[in-house]
């Protein structure tokens, strides 16, 4: 009765709506291109192609980097503080509590010290080889995906700590120091003289 109740108190639009919204779709993409390319003429064929390079650039690093970590932290944080552990549906789906009794082949391995209280029989409903085999191959995705899971963190570890040490500027004064050795070692006017001299001064010094 609960179950016909949730059916008839959930709320669908028509079937026609599906032609509606795939109109509106194909509308917003199109003045979506409308105003690019206005934007395109206005801009220039530079600042054009560097446009959709950020675009693009943006758009591919949010599908592969930053999508993916925003849905693996919330799947974890919806297992680890959302999650009922007390409620089992599935074993309540299994587990008769009004009668668990053993079968004639079976026997108790522990015996009841309480032998004045009655015992209430309870009878366990047994899965069958087809539900053994569908909870066997789900139990094999769950271990899975979390080695998946396991693997794809490794990656972003690495993609992060390989990104701060890439693009990480120690030294703000790195390129004039480069810029400067250039410019006084690989001059073509000075490729005669002899620089023997100043570098034993600098040993010295130093």
């Amino acid at each position: 009765d609960s179950k016909d109740k949730n059916k008839k108190s959930q709320f669908t639009f028509p079937w026609w709506c599906l032609f509606i919204a795939y109109t509106l779709s194909f509308m917003i993409i199109g003045v979506s291109m409308f105003f690019i390319i206005v934007k395109g003429i206005l801009f220039g064929d530079l600042k054009t192609q560097q446009w959709l390079t950020s675009v693009l650039t943006g758009l591919f690093s949010s599908i592969i980097l930053t999508q993916p970590i925003k849905i693996l932290g919330l799947a974890v944080f919806f297992i680890l503080f959302c999650r009922n552990s007390n409620d089992d549906k599935e074993a309540k789906e299994y587990i008769d509590e009004t009668n668990f009794g053993l079968d004639g082949d079976e026997d108790y391995l522990h015996s009841n010290n309480f032998s004045l209280i009655s015992n209430s029989s309870k009878r366990i409903n047994r899965l069958n080889e087809n539900e053994v085999a569908f909870l066997r191959e789900e139990r094999l995705k769950e271990i899975q995906m979390w080695s998946i899971i396991q693997e794809f963190l490794i990656y972003a570890i690495f993609l992060t700590l390989l990104f701060v040490i890439t693009f990480s500027n120690r030294t703000q004064n790195s390129f004039y120091q480069t810029n400067h050795l250039q410019a006084y070692f690989l001059n073509t006017r000075q490729a005669d003289c002899d620089y023997t001299q100043d570098f034993t001064k600098t040993r010295k010094i130093a």
